[in-house]
């Protein structure tokens, strides 16, 4: 039986250790576009389900479990909600084909992003990453229970083999900030939710900063600036692994808010 992320029983996973990831300029490269469309069904997908995206990382081999991984956390907790926990908008937006990764592969990175899952017996299907945590294998994933029947079809452990990596979402909603409650202007925190693709860095134009500065990503994928954005307006630069960028202005720190974006990354 595979040891899977969230596994009931005797296996256990909580809120997990802050992990330190670095990425390397040039380690994820846009490749080709994965092509065709995907053999499962696509209701209950939001920014996810059917679509093939654009591949943006390298390709990880392993099982996919059922966790589950789910919004209401009715077994574990989700590694990159932090303690506000998800807003139902976003929810709403992505839908309920969920996933979780290992944390051997640099695990807050994949915070929100959407992954394509192709498995051994045919079927594909892209995938919101929303948690991680501890697997048998660093390529296994733990999904959503609607993600899981939507791509196996039987119980024979090697129709679960897959292959996965990251793509771009689907979804045309815009960007949306998550700033953490009890966060401000001299200890700043928040999320991006809901990014096309997978978040590279995050950078902060403000009072305290007069040029660009990056962020610190912290183990459940918000960013945080420990000093604070300071007084007064500020603007964010995000930048996707794909290069893209979005650069949103505030007029003051919106603490505890859900703020929309004005579009995506582009």
């Amino acid at each position: 039986m595979v040891t899977s992320l969230f596994m009931s029983g005797a296996n256990h996973r909580g809120k997990v250790a802050g992990i330190a990831f670095a990425m390397a300029t040039g380690t994820i490269l846009v490749v080709a576009s994965c092509g065709g469309s995907s053999n499962a069904s696509s209701s209950n997908g939001g920014a996810t389900g059917g679509t093939s995206g654009i591949q943006l990382g390298d390709d990880h081999t392993g099982i996919f479990n059922d966790g589950p991984v789910d919004w209401a956390e009715t077994e574990w907790h989700n590694g990159c909600a932090g303690d506000d926990g998800y807003p139902q908008e976003i929810q709403n937006i992505d839908g309920n084909f969920l996933g979780g990764v290992s944390n051997e592969v640099g695990a807050e990175l994949f915070c929100d992003a959407c992954v394509e899952i192709a498995a051994a017996n045919g079927k594909k299907l892209i995938v919101r990453v929303i948690t991680y945590g501890v697997v048998n294998q660093p390529g296994d994933m733990d999904l959503s229970p609607e993600a899981y029947n939507a791509l196996r079809t039987s119980d024979d452990e090697a129709a679960r083999e897959m292959t996965w990596h990251l793509v771009t979402c689907a979804d045309t909603n815009p960007i949306y900030f998550q700033f953490q409650v009890g966060s401000n202007t001299g200890w700043s925190r928040f999320w991006v939710r809901n990014p096309r693709a997978a978040i590279a860095k995050v950078e902060v134009q403000s009072h305290n900063h007069s040029s660009f500065t990056a962020l610190t990503r912290e183990s459940d994928g918000a960013f945080v600036d420990y000093s604070g954005f300071g007084n007064g307006a500020f603007m964010l630069r995000i930048t996707g692994v794909d290069g893209s960028t979005l650069d949103q202005s505030f007029n003051s720190y919106p603490s505890g808010q859900l703020i929309k974006g004005s579009t995506n990354l582009q």
